[in-house]
């Protein structure tokens, strides 16, 4: 499939440090126009998505739009209750694509999901992430509209109701960031107390979550998500904009999607993160151990500093904290040691 071999050859060129097409391209030359069967498609890959995953499929049939939109669910495998709910709702448009669980990587299986639907926009949801309301989809896709280029488009997440005070306030403080920054990114674009080219405007450019998200077909069949085994949304949005498109953020196409993690959940995340964060964008955090303890005293500091928390919810928090660091900080030094031991 063509957008196998783009994945590839795009996965090639960001492990070489450079992009496919490097150059800027033409404002007006972005996009191509076609008949679609749909305006919007709806992809979602599951594995055990559990009874939550019905709540969400609820959430997507009852969606209130003025065009004909589809739902493409791709399952790896699953072997709880999820293969009978998603048939539970067949009738209402939900379809079902299945492929062996050892076939399942984050960047491959949604752009398999994708290749299964003809619309000219695909928004991309994660099985625990429930639409906030009957309009989430149609301000998704209205949000394509912000500007002339927009190749991409994610929205906020509200956290579920037993989310903890930190995890509720973590994401609310996230998005509102977003909400005050310009709703349209873009290389040229520097906001008000950023500095162009800073670890913070690159961030603002590149964040991107396909818990809730959703992308331009045209772009997607030019640049797919890249085949690599975790953070895919984050890269192609960095791709797509060092491409010269755009990309928005709707504040109005919430999704409902928080995790209240163990010890061991948070440590497993962080090293992957860590990883992640200095192979595909060159982010080094704590570089020693004296930086890892100022970390985790701050954080256990300004957590301590909040009121209202109860001590077992602040203890359990201040543990999130050091596992969180430190896994990451392990991620990255474990990711040092293999260059180390390739090339020194």
């Amino acid at each position: 499939m063509s957008w196998e071999k783009s994945a590839r050859t795009l996965e090639a060129a960001l492990i070489e440090g450079l992009s496919e097409n490097s150059r800027p391209v033409a404002p007006r030359a972005l996009f191509t126009t076609r008949d679609y069967a749909h305006k919007a498609a709806v992809i979602i890959p599951t594995w055990n998505g559990g009874d939550l995953f019905r709540g969400v499929l609820q959430a997507l049939v009852t969606q209130q739009t003025d065009w004909a939109f589809d739902v493409m669910v791709l399952d790896s495998g699953s072997t709880d209750n999820t293969l009978e709910i998603i048939r539970e709702f067949s009738h209402r448009g939900v379809r079902l694509h299945q492929i062996p669980n050892a076939e399942f990587s984050h960047g491959r299986t949604r752009n398999l999901a994708i290749s299964l639907t003809d619309a000219e926009f695909i928004a991309v949801l994660t099985q625990d992430a429930t639409p906030a309301d009957p309009q989430w989809l149609a301000n998704m896709i209205r949000a394509f509209d912000k500007g002339d280029q927009v190749a991409g488009v994610f929205g906020g997440h509200l956290a579920y109701a037993d989310a903890t005070s930190f995890v509720r306030n973590g994401q609310e403080g996230h998005f509102a960031h977003f909400a005050a920054m310009p709703h349209v990114a873009q290389w040229g674009v520097t906001p008000p107390g950023m500095e162009w080219g800073g670890i913070n405007w690159q961030q603002w450019l590149h964040y991107f979550s396909d818990n809730n998200a959703a992308l331009r077909r045209c772009v997607w069949e030019k640049i797919p998500y890249p085949d690599i085994p975790w953070g895919e949304d984050q890269v192609w949005a960095w791709e797509v904009i060092k491409q010269g498109y755009q990309k928005a953020y709707a504040p109005d196409a919430f999704v409902l999607h928080s995790h209240n993690l163990s010890e061991a959940a948070q440590d497993k995340v962080s090293r992957i993160e860590g990883d992640y964060w200095l192979r595909w964008f060159n982010y080094r955090f704590e570089k020693d151990p004296e930086a890892v303890k100022a970390s985790v005293d701050y954080l256990n500091a300004r957590d301590a500093a909040v009121a209202g928390v109860t001590p077992d919810v602040l203890a359990h928090q201040q543990v999130l904290n050091r596992a969180g660091v430190c896994g990451r900080y392990r991620g990255q030094f474990d990711l040092v040691e293999q260059w180390r031991a390739k090339w020194c």
